[in-house]
């Protein structure tokens, strides 16, 4: 079975992720928003026919949400799975520029940075004209998904660290 049709098939459906895909489909042709880089308005050139793991994935924030909050206290996964999904596989180096952020390491899918409101997961993305950003804290049930079409997710980043006091 592809990997789309077998990640389709036992998570995001069990879950309620009617659209969600690594794939473009006719749905993301008819309701995807067109990028901005800039002030420039572009097509939705980017539609990948493969997957692409680490890259291609086509969410609403509504639908990832269902995720993320699958991720925090659901019942799809098994707590040792998720236990898995989020243990520290692939720590940074001290010496490196993205420890100096807070960021400790890598679990399967999200970067693990201690905070003092708890371990915040957090994973963001970057496509032409497209930007990410989500978080969760397991321990207080806090999670955030945001996406824009737009490539102007810094001014956000530093608008909501201030207002919630906790630097992303």
């Amino acid at each position: 079975m592809p990997f789309d049709s077998l990640f389709r098939a036992t998570v995001t459906l069990p879950l309620g992720m009617e659209h969600t895909s690594f794939t473009w489909s006719d749905y993301h042709a008819a309701n995807k928003s067109k990028a901005h880089i800039g002030t420039e308005v572009r097509a939705r050139d980017f539609q990948p026919k493969s997957v692409g793991a680490g890259y291609s994935l086509h969410s609403s924030a509504a639908e990832y949400a269902l995720f993320i909050r699958e991720m925090i206290k659901g019942s799809l996964l098994s707590e040792t799975w998720k236990a898995e999904m989020l243990r520290e596989q692939n720590p940074i180096p001290e010496n490196n520029p993205t420890y100096e952020t807070g960021q400790t390491g890598w679990s399967l899918g999200f970067a693990i940075k201690p905070t003092e409101y708890g371990t915040r997961y957090l994973h963001t993305g970057n496509n032409p004209g497209f930007m990410s950003y989500t978080c969760f804290y397991p321990e207080s049930g806090f999670g955030l998904v945001v996406f824009l079409n737009c490539d102007q997710i810094e001014p956000f980043y530093e608008g909501l660290g201030n207002f919630l006091d906790d630097p992303f």
